[in-house]
């Protein structure tokens, strides 16, 4: 997308408002899996429309002002990797979380932007996972 494309889809998201830009942006991709290869189950659409929106809500209510969600930045994962480290959460969940702010980066065109969630954390424990062996 060109630097002029970029600022026209901008300039439209601003007069349509956040939220309804954020719901075009998942409600155009939201159906496919990460590598379009197939459909996904409707409860793993709900799941990662949660998390996304829960995502921007917790930015907003940190006070991150963001008028498009394409100006969502490793700057926005940093903190909420963080906070969600400081909450205590397991470190499944904030992987889990973190991978779909990833799929949802390369939805808009910031494909690579999210690193590996160790680089987001204070303590790479906080999301390793640990798994236990059956016999």
């Amino acid at each position: 997308m060109s630097e002029g494309e970029k600022n026209v889809v901008k300039e439209e998201s601003e007069k349509i408002g956040f939220g309804k830009r954020l719901k075009e942006i998942i409600t155009a991709n939201i159906v496919s899996a990460s590598d379009k290869s197939r459909k996904i189950s409707f409860a793993t659409q709900e799941k990662r429309r949660k998390v996304i929106t829960a995502c921007f809500a917790e930015l907003k209510a940190a006070g991150y002002r963001l008028k498009d969600p394409s100006d969502f930045a490793n700057r926005h994962m940093v903190f909420l990797a963080r906070k969600w480290e400081q909450e205590g959460l397991e470190p499944s969940t904030i992987q889990n979380k973190i991978s779909i702010m990833r799929l949802f980066s390369s939805w808009i065109n910031k494909k690579g932007m999210i690193l590996p969630p160790e680089t987001y954390v204070s303590d790479p424990a906080s999301v390793a996972r640990t798994y236990v062996a059956v016999s």
